[in-house]
């Protein structure tokens, strides 16, 4: 004897878990350089990421060694701002300059936020960090204030039809791979290169292509008196 039970509904929930944590992990693989998570306490947990971005082995990043890989000159600020997240269960969110592996400081976005328990208490925390294009360092030679202010300014400004153009050709990729990487369709990045396209994508579509095409290996210029450009990084 037995019986068969209908279970659709609880395998259609199951799918759609999965199909949620594959779209998470695909729009965290296109726009992060490091995703982590932290013990309640702040302490580094899950951080591969940020060790082949640095070079830190597991570790060096115990405690608050993860700080080491941070400039000297930011260091405090970051600590200050890390901590105080930490004490009072809110959002982190700072910026400072990396030392990568290859040996060039780098300017990173991080953000983070707590995970927390029903009762209010936090389990995890879980953050990325986000490269902001167009800054970097090396050695001791920095970047003026004037150039820097420019670059964060720049970094947020929108593509032209012929930069994308350009850019994608540079690096090689198809419409259909840079879609699949920057988690558009294909029919937006057929946009984005028609400059007589009635459509316009919204920002933050536009800025996931921007990033896509940033991390494929190129970087957007916006000088006065000049076209908007593109080079290779």
């Amino acid at each position: 004897m037995g019986v068969v039970f209908d279970v659709t509904s609880r395998h259609d929930a199951m799918q759609a878990v999965l199909q949620r944590h594959d779209r998470l992990n695909a729009l965290v693989t296109v726009t992060a350089s490091a995703f982590w998570t932290t013990s309640p306490n702040g302490e580094l947990n899950e951080c591969a990421q940020w060790m082949g971005l640095t070079g830190q082995t597991y570790a060096q990043t115990r405690g608050l060694g993860w700080l080491d890989a941070v400039h000297p000159e930011d260091r405090p600020r970051t600590q200050a701002a890390w901590m105080t997240a930490v004490q009072h269960a809110s959002a982190y969110n700072t910026e400072y300059r990396i030392l990568c592996s290859d040996g060039i400081y780098r300017w990173f976005n991080s953000r983070g936020a707590p995970v927390l328990n029903k009762d209010g208490t936090v389990r995890e925390w879980v953050g990325i960090c986000l490269n902001v294009p167009g800054q970097s360092r090396y050695g001791a030679q920095g970047l003026a204030a004037s150039d820097a202010r420019t670059e964060a300014e720049s970094a947020d400004r929108p593509l032209t039809a012929a930069q994308v153009r350009a850019a994608r050709g540079m690096v090689g990729l198809s419409k259909e791979e840079l879609a699949k990487m920057a988690g558009v369709s294909i029919s937006t990045i057929v946009r984005l290169e028609d400059v007589n396209s009635p459509v316009r994508p919204r920002h933050d579509t536009v800025m996931a292509v921007r990033r896509a095409l940033e991390q494929a290996g190129v970087a957007f210029t916006f000088e006065a008196n000049a076209k908007p450009g593109v080079r290779e990084v």
